[in-house]
């Protein structure tokens, strides 16, 4: 199942409606009964744990985990005697003083969770399909689609793949102004099936996009699902495996491991800079791996080979032909997200949409309207049928070329229009 930065924010408002259960029930104590509402406090500090496994961490999971641990302990003796069946008349003094306190911080990180809430942005509301699909592997032997091996030589999940196709057919359009997503005229109702097998032309390439250590595909879903709407099938992954390793312990969990350098960023710049370099390398080899997996595995209809078409962020020219560079004959180009000048927050992602807390961080506002995300997809767009164009000249050329050829050997002295001698 696939979750987004949406519904790890579902998941805190959830929490905080079981807390506001469990408070509010000391304003209706009427008469004797048992006091069943204290056990949504188990429950709440349980689904706050499982989003840390779930989304990693953040600072509003962390609030709500302290949050919940503290009405937890403060409603253990309600819990026993819900436990024991017995019956409750009034609460004591100190229950109603530590409730009441509890209220008012629940009422300030409620603040905190609605303040910083992600954008929704769920695929199908855009008409794209996102599927995932787990790898296992290394970048020494090789990653491989988990479901594709035998369950006997599986290894742990050491990277996970996201594949973005629109479920709106579109007519490829390479044009310069292009903004490629213009409707075929409606049919029949299609399957999914068919959709995903008819939609991207194959003479569009295929995008690839790597995340980093510190910026997951979830924190740059919002321009690959605009990507994706104009027409283009997107296939992006982050990778964890073994060995390649930012940190020698525990803080190299792909949970942990993105708090952690972002801390770095912005507490110990030093220190950061001095890991950038092994950042960098582990993206490259990540491009290397989902390029060999791209080309194997989503080929064109015929069994030959699609091209690929890159898109990086923040890595230099000479990071990107390292790994382009082995499979130029089937790379279509490079895009740079950096190099578009609005695009303020290079290596981060796209926090006005994923990360709000972040992007308050660096100066910047929730953004609603995905305006960056779509604007930097136009632009993408917008480089690759300036590719495609000329790659349809060249192609034009060349049959010009062959055709003239092929008339200036007919046209030799001494011969007919068949070849034979007059």
């Amino acid at each position: 199942m696939i979750l987004s930065m949406f519904d790890s924010f579902l998941a805190q408002i959830l929490v905080l409606f079981l807390l506001y259960i469990s408070a509010a029930r000391i304003f209706f104590l009427r008469e004797p009964r048992v006091d069943v509402a204290a056990v949504v406090c188990p429950f709440a500090f349980l689904i706050s744990v499982a989003s840390f496994f779930i989304w990693g961490f953040s600072f509003q999971n962390l609030l709500l985990t302290l949050l919940s641990s503290l009405f937890l302990l403060t409603n253990f003796r309600a819990l026993i005697r819900v436990i024991s069946d017995l019956l409750i008349d009034h609460y004591s003094l100190p229950f109603l003083i530590a409730t009441l306190i509890e209220i008012l911080m629940l009422i300030a990180v409620t603040a905190v969770v609605v303040l910083f809430s992600p954008v929704r942005c769920i695929p199908k509301d855009f008409s794209v399909q996102r599927d995932e699909r787990d790898l296992t592997g290394n970048f020494s032997n090789g990653f491989f689609f988990d479901d594709e091996i035998a369950e006997k030589v599986r290894g742990k999940v050491s990277g996970k793949v996201y594949i973005y196709t629109p479920t709106e057919k579109i007519e490829w359009i390479s044009s310069e102004d292009s903004i490629f997503n213009k409707p075929a005229e409606k049919t029949e109702p299609e399957t999914a099936t068919q959709k995903s097998a008819d939609f991207a032309s194959e003479n569009a390439p295929i995008i690839l996009f790597v995340g980093t250590p510190y910026a997951r595909v979830a924190n740059y879903e919002p321009y690959l699902i605009m990507l994706s709407q104009k027409g283009l099938t997107v296939i992006a992954a982050d990778f964890f495996s073994s060995d390649m390793s930012i940190f020698s312990d525990f803080r190299n969990s792909p949970l942990l491991r993105r708090t952690e350098l972002l801390r770095m960023k912005f507490d110990e710049e030093e220190n950061f800079k001095k890991i950038q370099g092994e950042i960098d390398e582990f993206t490259k080899r990540g491009y290397e791996a989902l390029s060999r997996i791209a080309l194997v595995n989503f080929r064109k209809e015929d069994g030959t080979k699609r091209k690929i078409y890159y898109v990086t962020d923040g890595l230099d020219t000479d990071s990107i032909f390292s790994f382009s560079d082995k499979f130029a004959d089937n790379v279509a180009g490079v895009f740079l997200l950096e190099s578009v000048e609005e695009y303020k927050t290079s290596r981060f992602g796209f926090p006005e949409q994923t990360d709000v807390f972040l992007a308050d961080s660096l100066g910047l506002k929730r953004d609603s309207e995905f305006f960056i995300p779509r604007y930097l997809a136009f632009k993408t767009v917008q480089k690759i049928a300036n590719v495609l164009k000329t790659e349809q000249s060249q192609s034009a050329t060349e049959n010009n070329d062959n055709a003239e050829n092929g008339e200036n050997k007919n046209d030799e002295p001494g011969k007919t229009e068949n070849g034979e001698k007059k």
